[in-house]
């Protein structure tokens, strides 16, 4: 209460019935302020189209604005009225008059609530509706009480009858009749007073705290004990308003006092304001205040109405959402897909890091300029059509492919998907999208696009081949409704089929069967009208065939499957042949790795020199990480840690190579930039398109303890100090990834570091498969983790600190198969 506040009185508050919000026209007026938070308020046009609802509407209906918006009163229909009820609503308020009614809905949740409706057209100068307003006051627990008195009528009425056909008997029993009666009529109606009771109750129990204060001598205070719950004080220190001010955050104070100041000067006759409490408890509590006066002749107050809303989890929910968009910032930065928003012009407003990494094009070369700029010339009228049907239908329902500039010219291939984001009104605010690179898919592409044409020759010579043709119906046992004759390449004959004497159900292998079913199953549900499948087939004589069955699904016009249409071809020996084949690749495979293995170092320093171990986990059985350890010099070992884009023997052919230039140009030689140029300028030449290597290399010279290395895009080198529980360093990659560029940049970012050792330090070279290796949620094992062991078991030997790590991973990812190769090297100076 502000200082020029009317005097509180000292005696006891006097608490007052509520009768005074249906007596005084004042108290009525004072709370028109206030009203749009406690009664539904809902505006329609004309054709009774939803245009406005405030939030009561959204609490009691429990739909969204959005959701109810442009739709009609259909939407909370409960259809208890009969028709008639309606036409009566409508003709009443089309013909500019006022409707009065009370009306029973249905919320979202399917439960009901009645409401008490006044609707008033809003005429034009013609006299005729524009508008229609409806103020709604929500009385389901009145109609609840008037039913019960219903009920209770029904029955009393009900009772009285029989009573009274039992007068005619006695005059005495008709005496003991009437007395008993008496009795339950006087209950009955002490029931219906009690009921009515709980109308004035609804204030004392209402979700929100509200205060009313009538200014005079004495003041007399109303205080609902949710108002006091909320701000934590009792309704007697709920009275002084100096109390109100102490459990105010003192973040809150002075703008209170402020703008009640200007409430009691007349500046204004109502506030709104978020603002924290202190509870008693300790916790801060936010809550949403309105206050309204009412004042006198003379502007004098003499009456002040606060409703309180506690926001807290509403707040802390706004809390979480930031830290969410902070995390999510996070993603889009480091996300290895392209994301970008465009405005409505075409213009793009923000582009991901990830632009510049595939495009290299900066974002301030980017940002401004029209998406169709960087778009390849025979794509732009495609990519505008997209964009234009995704405007209007506010996603894309399938991605995009095109081609993309890069800044040196050449064109890469994007796929891409996105949608727009609305504004509060509904409108139009941007177009963001995800795009990849899929040039290498699309090479895969091509290649297979060829593969198909030669398939398409052998499907002519198929049409011409004793390939079995069937069909049968989508029942149970799928009875066939036609075979070809050729069905007597498995001992079957047409009428043995036709008769149902055998299904096709029955010429499936039984360990098939459920997953061929399966499969039908899965297709038929996903609208796939043709499919392949691969099974084996029984014959009369009980020999297995490997047969393909090229699948064609029928569906009536309703679109529920009538038929399978299948050829069906003999491929046993193509099976037998692949299983050889793959039988054929797996051993050399297995002989590649074996290889590769010896490739891996031989000879470490002594114990008493170096204490090294190391972890090399392939994804597959070729992999492409590479680390080594090998002697440059007389006290000089050199180090590596690398790790080849992609997997298979692709990658690890990559590797061998890089191995063996490193190991010819690092002989003798004490500078590991030098060593990295001559690597690069050698590797780059030959590089295939879209692969690279990342490289730390070092040379740990032992007569000092000194550590020259160079960190070419590799993952950052961890060392932890000795002596020291928590002391880490990480040294971060200075120049660009081996195999992208042919010499001057590559040799203008790449830098040399001198890093002096200490006895006991710790060295971890790693690729990042330790790093991101995924549990089943998809987080990362991370380097925070991978460091923390390191830290917490830098006392212990290298080869129990690697099997430490190597559980710790294997406790992050489970069962999950790793899809990067995981290699460790860690090495301690002694």
């Amino acid at each position: 209460m502000p200082k020029n506040a009317p005097p509180k009185s000292k005696k006891n508050p006097k608490i007052e019935s509520l009768d005074w919000l249906d007596d005084s026209a004042e108290t009525r007026n004072a709370f028109r302020s206030v009203v749009d938070g406690h009664a539904i308020i809902v505006v329609t046009d004309t054709s009774g189209a939803i245009t406005h609802v405030n939030d009561r509407f959204c609490e009691v209906s429990k739909y969204s604005r959005k959701e109810v918006v442009g739709k009609t009163h259909r939407i909370v229909n409960s259809e208890y009225h009969e028709e008639a009820f309606f036409k009566d609503l409508w003709s009443t308020i089309t013909n500019g008059k006022i409707w009065h009614g009370e009306i029973r809905n249905r919320a979202k949740d399917g439960s009901f609530f009645w409401v008490d409706t006044t609707i008033f057209p809003e005429m034009n100068h013609k006299g005729e509706p524009v508008r229609y307003f409806a103020i709604l006051t929500e009385i389901t627990r009145l109609k609840s009480v008037e039913e019960e008195l219903r009920k209770m009528a029904d029955s009393l009425e009900e009772k009285v009858t029989k009573r009274t056909i039992e007068l005619t008997k006695t005059r005495d029993e008709v005496r003991r009749l009437n007395i008993d009666l008496e009795n339950r009529v006087a209950a009955r109606t002490a029931e219906a007073l009690a009921k009515s009771e709980q109308f004035r109750l609804v204030f004392e129990h209402a979700p929100m705290g509200i205060s009313w204060v009538e200014f005079g001598d004495p003041d007399i205070y109303h205080l609902n004990e949710r108002f006091c719950e909320i701000i934590g004080l009792t309704r007697k220190e709920a009275e002084d308003f100096d109390n109100i001010i102490r459990v105010t955050h003192p973040e809150d104070r002075d703008k209170q006092i402020r703008l009640m100041e200007e409430l009691y000067k007349g500046s204004m006759d109502s506030l709104s304001v978020e603002k924290r409490y202190i509870h008693r408890n300790g916790r801060v509590v936010w809550a949403h205040l309105t206050i309204a006066v009412l004042r006198d002749a003379n502007s004098k107050v003499t009456q002040q109405f606060a409703i309180l809303n506690d926001i807290t989890k509403r707040r802390e929910a706004e809390i979480k959402l930031r830290e969410s968009e902070q995390r999510f910032r996070g993603y889009v930065e480091s996300a290895s897909e392209i994301l970008f928003t465009i405005s409505l012009k075409g213009v793009l407003q923000y582009v991901s890091p990830a632009w510049s990494e595939k495009l290299g094009h900066e974002a301030k070369e980017v940002i401004g300029q029209s998406y169709t700029d960087f778009l390849h010339p025979d794509d732009r009228e495609m990519c505008e059509g997209f964009f234009s049907s995704v405007i209007k239908e506010g996603r894309s329902r399938k991605s995009i492919e095109y081609r993309m500039r890069h800044k040196d010219g050449s064109y890469r291939w994007h796929a891409s998907s996105g949608g727009v984001v609305l504004d509060e009104e509904g409108l139009f605010s941007y177009y963001v999208g995800v795009g990849r690179d899929i040039s290498l898919r699309k090479k895969s592409e091509d290649a297979l696009k060829k593969a198909l044409q030669k398939r398409e020759e052998l499907e002519r010579i198929i049409d011409r081949s004793p390939s079995i043709v069937i069909l049968w119906r989508a029942d149970d046992g799928w009875p066939v409704e036609y075979v070809s004759d050729n069905i007597v390449n498995i001992g079957y004959t047409a009428e043995e089929i036709l008769s149902g004497e055998v299904s096709f159900a029955d010429l499936t292998h039984p360990d098939d069967l459920l997953r061929i079913s399966e499969e039908v199953e899965f297709f038929s549900e996903k609208s796939v009208d043709e499919y392949n499948q691969e099974y084996r087939m029984v014959s009369k004589a009980g020999d297995v065939r490997w047969v393909e069955d090229c699948t064609i699904v029928r569906r009536d016009e309703k679109g529920v499957v009538t038929h399978h249409q299948g050829i069906i071809t003999d491929v046993t020996e193509k099976h037998l042949a692949e299983q050889r084949e793959k039988e054929r690749k797996e051993a050399d495979l297995k002989m590649a790795r074996d290889i590769q293995l010896h490739l891996l170092p031989s000879v470490c320093p002594e114990r008493e020199e170096l204490e090294v171990d190391s972890l090399y986990i392939p994804s597959s059985l070729l992999g492409g990480d590479y680390y080594d350890i090998f002697k440059v010099g007389k006290k000089q070992w050199g180090i590596v840690m690398a790790d080849v884009s992609g997997k298979g023997a692709a990658a690890a052919l990559i590797m061998a190579a890089c191995r063996t230039a490193l190991r010819i140009r690092a002989e003798g030689e004490s500078s590991p930039l030098k060593v990295m140029r001559e690597v690069n300028r050698i590797i780059e030449a030959d590089m295939p398109e879209n692969m690279f290597i990342t490289m730390t290399y070092g040379i740990i010279d032992l007569s000092n303890n000194l550590l020259r290395c160079c960190i070419a895009g590799h993952e950052p080198l961890v060392l932890c100090r000795s002596g020291s529980e928590t002391k880490v360093e990480l040294f971060s990659s200075s120049g660009l990834a081996i195999g992208l560029d042919s010499g001057e940049l590559f040799n203008e970012m790449l830098k040399e570091e001198e890093i002096k050792l200490g006895q006991g330090d710790l060295l971890a070279l790693y690729t990042d498969g330790v790093t991101e290796a995924l549990d089943a949620n998809g987080e990362e094992f991370g380097r925070d983790r991978f460091v923390t062991v390191l830290t917490e078991n830098r006392k212990d030997t290298v080869s129990v600190i690697t099997e430490k790590v190597e559980n710790a991973i294997h406790r992050h990812v489970g069962n999950r198969n790793g899809s990067d190769d995981r290699t460790l090297l860690l090495i301690r100076t002694v």
